[in-house]
């Protein structure tokens, strides 16, 4: 199953959700709330990969939910 790929990052002095193939999701006044909105995408679209972006538009963390074989078994 294809992992669903969320990211959090700062635009246009908010912060966006966006979900790859389907763009911005949706946007929020802080960081705090795009992340809650994007955690719980996260969790009802797994197995999922979610990108916290800083303001600087660096990585600051990578989450994953759910289980996904095909990215075990090839450990």
């Amino acid at each position: 199953m294809k992992r669903t790929l969320i990211e959090v990052a700062p635009a246009d002095g908010g912060w966006i959700v966006t979900r790859a193939g389907f763009g911005r999701d949706s946007t929020h006044v802080t960081k705090e709330a795009a992340t809650k909105r994007a955690v719980k995408l996260a969790r009802d679209k797994h197995p999922s990969e979610l990108t916290i972006r800083r303001t600087d538009g660096s990585i600051q963390e990578t989450r994953s939910y759910g289980s996904d074989i095909t990215r075990i078994l090839k450990r």
